[in-house]
This record gives structure tokens, sequence and C-alpha cells, in this order.
């Protein structure tokens, strides 16, 4: 087992979660929203980790996790839906000149990584 990657991966990923917080309260909402995915992004790569599976790629990570959380041990399908769709919105206020990011669509980006550190902490 990876035991202690799990565990690095888990501690980096609430700190990302953390400092998006900071961010988002600091009024950086499009800031916030690429903390909050990569929050996302190492709880599911750790939680990957506890069945042996190991990836670099974002979309490794999701089929990875569609497949063996989802679709075997009833991860819930709606947040696993709300963790797809983030990384589109990353790239986008990551790489797009325009920046759109409110503070209702950085809070519902938070409040949907919580949601789904939450639902992810169910299968460690």
């Amino acid at each position: 087992m990876h035991k202690k990657e799990i565990h690095d991966f888990r501690i980096k990923a609430q700190r990302k979660l953390d400092s998006g917080k900071l961010l988002y309260e600091n009024g950086y909402y499009s800031e916030s929203i690429t903390h909050f995915f990569y929050a996302m992004l190492l709880t599911a790569k750790a939680l990957l980790l506890t069945k042996d599976y190991e990836t670099g790629k974002q979309k490794g990570i999701l089929d990875g996790l569609n497949q063996y959380f989802v679709h075997q041990e009833g991860f819930n399908l709606n947040i696993y839906k709300n963790f797809a769709r983030t990384p589109d919105l990353r790239q986008e206020v990551d790489y797009q000149t325009q920046d759109y990011i409110s503070e209702e669509i950085a809070l519902e980006k938070m409040e949907e990584c919580e949601e789904f550190i939450a639902e992810c902490e169910k299968f460690f």
C-alpha cells in the first residue's frame, strides 16, 4: 500500500482547500477556483492509490475514480460529475484573458470541493 503517499496527498489537498478559501475570502475568486480544483484532484489521486491505481494525468484520475469508486463502490455520481466539470473551469480561469468568475461561482466551487473531499473520506 502507498500509506505515506496517500497521507502526503491528503495533507497537500487540505492545504490547497485552505489556501483556496483564503483567496476566496480576499476576493480572488478566479484564483480560488484553481486551488479548489487541485484540492479535489489531489484527494482523488490519494483515493485511487488505495486501489493501487496510479496516474499523473487528469483524465486518468477522472476515469479511475469513475471506474473504481463510482461504479464499484457507490461514490455519489452527482459529486463525481461536479468534480468532472472542474478541469474545464480551471483551464478557463488560468488561460483565458477575461475574468468572469463571480463570488457566487467561486462559492459554489468551494462548496463542491468540500463536498467532494467529504465523499472521498468515506472510502479511505
